[in-house]
C-alpha cells in the first residue's frame, strides 16, 4: 500500500497543554498511518499557516465550545457533501476534557481519537457514521474505558475511501494548475 501525506494544519484556540497535543498528535499518527495515511502535524500559530491550504491539507481548529450544541458532540466538519470534500473541522477541547475526566482516560489520547474522527469526515466526504469503529457516532464511557483496538480503527474500505479521495484532490489540484 503506497502511503499518502496529509498536512493536518493545527490552529489551537483553546490553550491545549503541549504534551496534550504531544499526545493527540501520535494518536492521529498511529490511527492514520495504519490505513495507509501519513500525517504531517503543523501547530499554526501567530503568522504562521496564513497561506491557503493546499490539496493535502487539512484545517483543524481546538475551541471551547461552551454552552452551546450538544454536549455529546466532540468536534464537527464542515463538509461539501455533493463535492465529497472537506477542509475544515472544529474540535470543542471542553467536551473531550469532559468525557475524558468521566472515563478516566487520557484527554490527549481522546483529542487525537476526536481529530481523526473529524479527518475520516473530511476525507471521506460524509457526515455519515459508521456502525462501529472509530467513526461510530457515538462514543460510551465504557467503550473508552475497555480501550479495545477495533473500537479505535478506521475499517479498512474507510482506508482505503479515504486514500482514494486523497489521491483524487491532488489529481484535481494537478489539472486545475495545468489548465
Amino acid at each position: 500500500m503506497t502511503t499518502l501525506h496529509l498536512v493536518v494544519r493545527v490552529y489551537d484556540a483553546a490553550g491545549v497543554p503541549p504534551d496534550t497535543l504531544e499526545r493527540a498528535h501520535v494518536t492521529l499518527n498511529k490511527t492514520l498511518t495504519a490505513v495507509g495515511i501519513r500525517p504531517i502535524w503543523r501547530l499554526c500559530r501567530g503568522d504562521l499557516c496564513v497561506d491557503p491550504p493546499k490539496h493535502d491539507e487539512l484545517i483543524v481548529r481546538i475551541v471551547k465550545a461552551g454552552e452551546r450544541g450538544s454536549r455529546e458532540l466532540l468536534g464537527s466538519s464542515m463538509v461539501d457533501v455533493e463535492g465529497q470534500a472537506g477542509t475544515l473541522a472544529t474540535i470543542y477541547l471542553d467536551r473531550v476534557e469532559s468525557l475524558a475526566g468521566q472515563s478516566n482516560v487520557d484527554s490527549g489520547r481522546l483529542l487525537g481519537r476526536a481529530i481523526a474522527h473529524e479527518v475520516g469526515h473530511l476525507l471521506l466526504g460524509t457526515h455519515d457514521h459508521a456502525h462501529e469503529g472509530l467513526m461510530r457516532a457515538r462514543w460510551l464511557t465504557l467503550e473508552l474505558q475497555r480501550d479495545w483496538p477495533l473500537d479505535w480503527k478506521l475499517s479498512a474500505p474507510e482506508g482505503a475511501r479515504m486514500r482514494w479521495r486523497l489521491f483524487m484532490r491532488a489529481a484535481a489540484s494537478t489539472s486545475s494548475t495545468a489548465q
